[in-house]
């Protein structure tokens, strides 16, 4: 294990840490885990990690329960473009922007904590082809 691997091994929500920095595969072990103790959204290790289908599936499952939890519209988004959806794409990124008014996507870029450059450009690619023209 990697000096960083280590750090993230053992901070209390190691699903989250290893999607900003660690190991996805992990991520989904970690979040699957915490799924069959009690319900989770591991939708953003999904997106991340290329399954952008299962990150759709699992972020519409949370938007049907947490209908104003802004988080499940940050995955919705760029999964649904992704997938070509974008209407879908359009329609999740604009729920977004109403929950979270004022909110921009280069305001997430800046605070959002990823090691990998990649990872983050998968979201912010994502969210920006949901904004409409």
């Amino acid at each position: 294990m990697r000096p960083r691997d280590k750090r993230l091994a053992f901070l209390p929500f190691e699903a989250p840490a290893n999607n900003f920095g660690g190991d996805l595969d992990e991520a989904l072990a970690h979040f699957e885990r915490a799924q069959r103790l009690s319900p989770s959204d591991p939708a953003l290790a999904h997106l991340l990690s290329g399954r952008y289908e299962e990150a759709a599936d699992l972020a519409l499952k949370s938007a049907a329960i947490y209908p104003s939890w802004d988080a499940t519209y940050w995955v919705l988004g760029p999964a649904n473009a992704a997938l070509g959806r974008i209407d879908a794409a359009r329609e999740a990124v604009g729920r977004l922007f109403l929950l979270s008014p004022g909110v921009t996507i280069a305001q997430f870029v800046k605070a959002t904590p990823f090691a990998d450059p990649g990872r983050l450009a998968i979201l912010q690619q994502g969210l920006l082809a949901g904004v409409p023209e």
